[in-house]
């Protein structure tokens, strides 16, 4: 998703009372980017759904 579709995304989301978690990374492609950027991606994923769906969730 382009940067600026997903900025309007977050936008629209925070105007009806949504708190989403966003990270933008401007390195990073497709293709997760760098060891040390996807690494990150990776973590914070895993917190999300940690999160939202609770620990041990197969």
């Amino acid at each position: 998703m382009p940067v600026n579709q997903a900025r309007r995304m977050i936008a629209a989301l925070e105007k009806n009372g949504r708190k989403p978690e966003s990270l933008i990374l401007s390195e990073v492609g497709h293709n997760y980017g760098r060891e040390k950027p996807r690494t990150e991606i990776f973590k914070r994923i895993a917190a999300f759904l940690e999160k939202n769906l609770g620990p041990g969730v197969d």
